[in-house]
């Protein structure tokens, strides 16, 4: 008996251990016809320049030693992570294998290499193809001329990559100009999907809203909204259209609030009559008393000036920009839209423009990290200064520097010369701001803000500083018989270049340690703060 009761154990084992293996066999069929990135050695590519620096790593130019391409490696540092490899560099590799697209940034694999200094953790690398600029760097240089078809072509690539996304069952979370790269043949590609999340099919389900940068965040989720879909992307597309034109960001918002005032003043009032079930939504209630009522949608008003009256390039920009989600076109009716088929016809790319650009490098893009690595850029050489600087600000009629936004900024203290840099990154709050000037250097300073009392005033030893702050918006004048012209409609066209007054001092923010550039491209674009919420 005990032999019979041996011999059927040892037969169940067996069998157990052939299903095992079965089973292992199947997996392995199954898995081998999806593209997962190897893990390989840092070391098969030659680090040739640092390009940015982010919240949780570095970017570097490489060239791979086996092929010779160009390839952009992204650094993700664990010295400081506790809980492991860091979610937003997991989303990014879990998200980019699903997506395979021209206008997407592709991820070729992921590498490792052990710290030198012989710690246990090792330091990863996400190695994507090397795009040589950025669309927010491509704004920013207002030597550029971009003409209509140009424009065109730039939004049907924008646009092709957001419907491949979202019909991908993914939100992108993080639409703006700085995560738009432009290859070297003049395609654009969609990039950093570190905020991207899956769609669920259940439409109750919640989703956090504390995403997408701040100015180019939608309504829906500044009232507090977490149950959203691909019209957040859609409102983040068509900030993005305008500020093709405009050469800056449309919607320059300082805090949650202020944000809400200048869509409110741009799109009109918010409430359940423009926007049904509005009223419903976690912050209206509470912000209802401090938003203006009876306000007009002025977007074709405000944006008109700018288009020359393009009748097909105003209805886009005023679909996308509407104050209820559910009239949002989807990204494939946008490009279903007239404005796509009258004259001039989308080009192929947008080389003919970067004939513009040649033997410089407006990389300002750095994958993953949240925000741009401000640059320095010395304006007065007589009168060094360390202030900040962002990118968007024009010259007036008068030769002051307007910048619209729509609150006044936090202050942070003096930096001293030469210490440490200083990055900013918020949760959608105000970004911080440090001001240093040198002794014995007067300097007068006029900047249109968006709210409180607006005079201040500090004075140095030997010198004397005056900032004057008045009430303004973006785009448009503050009140009815300002004495005052907003920034952009009369400061610049963007076919010319504006020039400024050699009085004139601009304000610089404190700036990060970056490699020293070539001498074939000195020009440097004025550098962008962004809010990054998680």
């Amino acid at each position: 008996m005990n032999g019979v009761g041996n011999s059927k154990d040892y037969d169940t084992k067996v069998k157990a251990i052939l299903e095992q293996c079965r089973i292992s066999q199947k997996l392995l069929n199954y898995t081998e016809h999806f593209k997962y990135p190897y893990v390989s050695e840092v070391t098969y590519y030659e680090q040739l320049l640092k390009i940015g620096q982010g919240t949780f790593g570095e970017v570097f130019k490489a060239r791979c030693k086996r092929t010779g391409k160009l390839v952009a490696l992204k650094k993700i540092l664990m010295e400081n992570e506790k809980e492991g490899f860091p979610i937003t560099a997991l989303r990014e590799i879990k998200m980019l294998q699903r997506l395979r697209h021209q206008h997407i940034t592709e991820l070729v694999e992921v590498c490792t290499s052990k710290q030198k200094s012989g710690k246990e953790k090792f330091c990863f690398y996400l190695v994507f193809t090397f795009c040589e600029h950025d669309l927010a760097g491509l704004l920013s240089n207002t030597q550029v001329k971009i003409r209509l078809v140009d424009i065109k072509t730039m939004m049907q690539h924008i646009l092709r990559g957001l419907h491949k996304i979202h019909s991908s069952q993914i939100l992108h979370r993080d639409m703006k100009a700085a995560n738009v790269l432009i290859t070297g043949d003049g395609v654009l590609k969609l990039a950093d999907f570190g905020l991207a999340r899956l769609m669920y099919k259940q439409p109750e389900h919640c989703y956090t809203n504390r995403v997408v940068t701040l100015w180019y965040r939608p309504p829906e989720l500044l009232l507090g909204t977490r149950n959203y879909g691909p019209a957040i992307d859609i409102w983040g597309a068509g900030c993005i259209m305008a500020e093709l034109w405009i050469r800056a960001p449309i919607l320059q918002g300082n805090t949650e609030q202020s944000q809400l005032e200048l869509i409110s003043k741009l799109c009109g009032s918010i409430n359940p009559h423009s926007w049904p079930g509005c009223d419903k939504l976690p912050y209206y209630n509470n912000l209802q008393g401090s938003l203006q009522q009876n306000l007009p949608r002025r977007v074709r008003e405000r944006i008109n000036p700018f288009l020359q009256n393009n009748e097909q390039a105003l209805s886009l920009i005023d679909l996308m920009l509407t104050l209820n989600p559910e009239k949002r076109p989807s990204a494939s009716a946008a490009l279903d839209h007239n404005f796509f088929f009258e004259a001039p016809i989308p080009a192929i790319n947008i080389q003919e423009l970067l004939q513009q650009l040649k033997g410089t490098n407006l990389f300002e893009y750095t994958s993953g990290c949240g925000a741009h690595a401000n640059r320095r850029r010395p304006v007065a050489p007589a009168a060094p200064m360390h202030q900040q600087q962002i990118r968007g600000k024009m010259p007036s009629v008068g030769g002051a520097m307007h910048r619209a936004t729509g609150g006044a900024p936090q202050r942070a203290q003096h930096q001293t010369a030469g210490g440490p840099p200083n990055i900013h990154r918020s949760t959608g709050g105000a970004p911080q701001r440090a001001q240093h000037q040198t002794s014995g250097v007067p300097q007068n300073v006029h900047r249109l803000m968006g709210g409180g009392p607006q005079r201040t005033q500090h004075q140095t030893a030997g010198g004397s500083q005056n900032v004057q702050q008045q009430r303004g918006e973006s785009l448009s004048a503050a009140a009815a018989g300002a004495n005052f012209q907003p920034m952009s409609f009369t400061a610049f066209h963007p076919y010319q270049r504006p020039v400024l007054n050699p009085n004139q001092q601009l304000i610089q923010r404190q700036q990060p340690i970056r490699p020293p550039r070539s001498s074939q491209n000195q020009r440097q674009p004025p550098p962008r703060f962004f809010n990054r919420d998680f």
